[in-house]
Parts: C-alpha cells; structure tokens; sequence
C-alpha cells in the first residue's frame, strides 16, 4: 500500500483528506474518490488518482522491462 504514513494508524493519517481536498468524491475519512495536481520538475502538471498502490506496477520504480505476462 501507497502513502502508508497517510493511512489509518500512520503518523499522518490525520491530514490524508487534504492530498485531494480540492476533488472530494467520498465522505468517507479512509476514501475520497479525489484526484491530487501533481507538479513534475519539467513544469507540467498532471492529475495523480487516489489508490491503495495496488495499480502500481513495481517495474515503474525499477526501470526493469515487463515480464511477459506480469507486471
């Protein structure tokens, strides 16, 4: 899971909703169906959704080339 500090029992948990306040989707304190504007060094900006990290494939942090068939 992603941004565990963040989650319930984190260091930070209390200020998760804020990641996404600006587009708040859920009343629940654990989900907000929100999306956060993230600012990349080129100077673009692109929409980051919110997930728990299962969608996010190990190779995007390794440079490694997929397996065939796997992440």
């Amino acid at each position: 899971m992603n941004l565990t500090q963040y989650r319930p029992g984190g260091s930070r948990h209390f200020s998760y909703r804020q990641i996404f306040r600006h587009n708040i989707r859920y009343g629940d304190a654990d989900k907000t169906g929100g999306r956060s504007n993230l600012l990349w060094l080129d100077g673009h900006v692109a929409p980051l959704e919110e997930t728990t990290g299962d969608d996010v494939y190990l190779r995007w942090y390794t440079g490694d080339k997929p397996a065939p068939g796997g992440r």
